[in-house]
């Protein structure tokens, strides 16, 4: 009883305090535990029967664990800025879901604050919420086009309820090849555009529409059109119907002539009438050129944009061959939409009085050795010494198993010199080759010789007699070594051989059935001596092969191989 009269006391000198300090709240900071738990948006969402708006419910929770106060000052739960009183949906001592059916008429992120206030304590939680998405209850179809220009068109969707909905899935095959897309079809094997449809929203929301703006088309064209709908691995789960529509014809025109026709190259002057296209084209067009020795290799280049500022900027074909015909044809784009041509045309290179050809060669079992011979002509003011000058001068041998698959299997520099040695190896034995030799200007033809053939020898045929490598430093050498062997009369036998500069010498000697002084050579001080060695023997017999040498200071003998064909 003592204790009840102490707190009953306490309550009224606490209260007395208050009344004259003008205070109204309960003074025990811990006499309230509340918090504004998750804030979401019902799975009940529903669109309208015109598509223009959509209900949903407004979830928060609100979590009360100690009340001192017995009751609720306030709850509020603002919805894009209106406000909800939901006190009367909570337990003072317990809290509570909230819930507030709300109208929405767009489509955008939902803002939601909600707060809940004891007297001075106040506890309040925020949230974004997405709308739910609609797109699998509208009903898309292929529209019809409009606004059709020579290079673009608008193809319209058919929807119930658009205007509210982000359609993300819905594309517009495109092609001017007929073609319908079913359903489960993968969309990655349609060959044509695949543009994707949008949205549009005028001054007011019964402007929606769906549509896709295709570019890119080529003009006077018949194309046809189809809607689908797709999933996440590009699978057709909707496919409209397929329809037309032809773009519109064009008055613009494109002509061009030749001038200054070189050895390999030509100028083309350009003419372009923009005629209807005027506004249709900013900076998205090009003159793309095709060129070729063919009518077919023209239609299967992909040319080379003009890339001028001026539609009539003149320019040039470049790295063509000489005397050659050559079939041209230069079109007008916008975007990739074929707009007009010049139709196709020909010409014909200047003549070159170049001329190359193969003076000897030396054919083993896997390999050739090839002397070359050129007369540069007419084209001595068009070559340059080396890269990267785009006119280098060069010699090219081509070969192969046949006349018509001829490589490229060795080149040399061929600006400062007429004579040339060009090697082809890893050759198959006992096989026949064709071949030719050819004269460049960069990758300009100028001249070539007739197609040649040869045969390999077989390995069983070549003997390999062996090498001479003698290097001596800071001393002086000499010696001879000696290769004896027997030979009927047509056999081969062939070696290079090489001496560096200190004064050295190198002599070969055959001895036998006959004498023969093969070489007999001697480095001054600053040459490097080298050459090759093929000796077709006259008479069956046996013979010596005698390699006698002399080195000082720094010197290097090379002989790496001496091969003996039967």
């Amino acid at each position: 009883m003592r204790n009840i009269i102490k707190a009953v006391a306490f309550s009224i000198i606490a209260l007395s305090i208050c009344s004259i300090a003008g205070c109204t709240d309960f003074p025990d900071q811990y006499a309230v535990d509340a918090s504004v738990g998750e804030i979401k948006m019902k799975d009940d969402a529903k669109l309208s029967d015109d598509g223009k708006s959509y209900t949903s419910t407004v979830q928060v929770d609100f979590t009360i664990r100690e009340n001192s106060f017995g009751k609720i000052s306030s709850a509020i739960i603002s919805i894009d800025g209106e406000n909800y009183d939901v006190v009367d949906q909570l337990d003072p001592q317990k809290g509570g879901v909230a819930e507030i059916l709300c109208t929405f008429e767009s489509r955008e992120s939902v803002s939601v604050v909600a707060t809940i206030k004891f007297a001075s304590h106040t506890y309040e939680n925020n949230a974004i919420l997405q709308p739910k998405s609609f797109a699998n209850e509208v009903k898309l179809s292929t529209g019809d086009a409009d606004k059709i220009t020579p290079c673009s068109a608008v193809l319209n969707v058919k929807a119930n309820f658009p205007w509210l909905i982000d359609i993300t899935d819905a594309y517009m095959l495109v092609s001017p090849v007929q073609f319908n897309l079913p359903v489960n079809s993968k969309i990655d094997t349609f060959k044509g555009i695949v543009g994707r449809c949008i949205r549009y929203v005028g001054n007011d929301y019964d402007d929606y529409s769906m549509y896709c703006v295709t570019k890119g088309l080529n003009a006077n064209t018949t194309y046809y059109y189809q809607l689908v709908r797709i999933d996440s691995n590009s699978k057709v789960v909707l496919a409209g119907e397929t329809k037309t529509f032809k773009t519109a014809e064009t008055t613009a025109k494109l002509s061009t002539s030749i001038a200054n026709i070189g050895l390999i190259s030509a100028q083309v002057n350009v003419t372009f009438d923009s005629g209807n296209l005027k506004g249709l084209y900013s900076s998205d067009w090009n003159v793309i050129w095709r060129i070729g020795e063919s009518i077919e290799e023209l239609e299967s280049s992909a040319g080379s944009k003009l890339g001028a500022s001026k539609v009539t900027s003149p320019f040039t074909f470049t790295e063509l061959n000489a005397e050659t015909k050559y079939y041209y044809r230069c079109d007008f784009y916008i975007g990739d939409g074929l707009m007009c041509s010049s139709g196709i045309k020909e010409f014909t290179t200047a003549e070159s009085t170049a001329t190359v050809d193969v003076e000897s060669n030396e054919i083993f079992d896997t390999n050739g050795v090839f002397n070359i011979t050129l007369d540069k002509g007419n084209t001595k003011n068009l070559i340059a010494p080396s890269a990267p000058s785009p006119y280098y001068a060069t010699v090219r041998i081509l070969c192969g198993e046949t006349k018509d698959k001829m490589e490229i299997k060795g080149t040399v520099s061929a600006y400062y010199s007429n004579n040339f040695t060009l090697y082809l190896n890893d050759l198959c034995e006992n096989k026949k080759y064709f071949y030719k030799v050819c004269y460049y200007a960069g990758n300009s033809l100028l001249a070539s010789s007739e197609v040649l053939e040869f045969t390999t020898y077989r390995s069983a045929d070549i003997t390999d007699l062996g090498f001479l490598n003698i290097e001596t430093w800071n001393n002086t050498t000499s010696g001879k070594k000696q290769y004896t062997f027997s030979v009927r009369k047509g056999s081969v036998l062939a070696f290079n051989y090489s001496i560096n500069q200190g004064g050295h010498s190198l002599s070969a000697k055959l001895t036998g059935a006959s004498s023969v002084n093969l070489f007999n050579v001697y480095s001054s001080s600053t040459d490097w001596k080298s050459g090759r060695v093929y000796y077709v023997f006259s008479k069956n017999g046996t013979y010596t092969l005698s390699l006698d040498y002399s080195l000082h200071t720094y010197g290097l003998v090379e002989v790496p191989k001496i091969k003996l064909i039967y």
